[in-house]
């Protein structure tokens, strides 16, 4: 993949944030964000989490095919993700990991009793 190629599909990637944001004042970073994204390693793309300042960046994902389409459960505590047109979920720091269903951008309802 060209790297004008990789620089449009990043930028088109759309970053999912936690839901459980708490507002900070005067234009510092709201303490408590985490920010669920696809980030490039090498030639592949894995799913990322990082604080809402930017720091502390963790790659959870390592798999030769595309991880993509990141989404938080409600409670914080699972990310819904896909990877070969498949939906797959994972704890939020990366661990048991599951392959749920065919398809691809998941979605939690506010309840998260299930993936849309």
């Amino acid at each position: 993949m060209s790297l004008k190629n990789r620089r449009f599909l990043t930028a088109a990637l759309v970053v999912s944030l936690y839901s459980q944001i708490q507002i900070a004042g005067h234009g510092q970073p709201a303490l408590g964000v985490k920010i669920a994204y696809a980030c490039w390693r090498g030639d592949n793309l894995e799913i990322c989490v990082m604080d809402g300042d930017g720091g502390n960046q963790i790659r959870l994902t390592e798999d030769p095919a595309y991880d993509s389409e990141p989404s938080w459960s409600p409670d914080g505590g699972r990310i819904a993700f896909s990877r070969d047109h498949h939906i797959h979920v994972m704890d939020s720091d990366g661990r048991n990991l599951l392959k749920l269903t065919a398809g691809s951008e998941p979605t939690w309802p506010p309840e998260g009793a299930r993936i849309a």
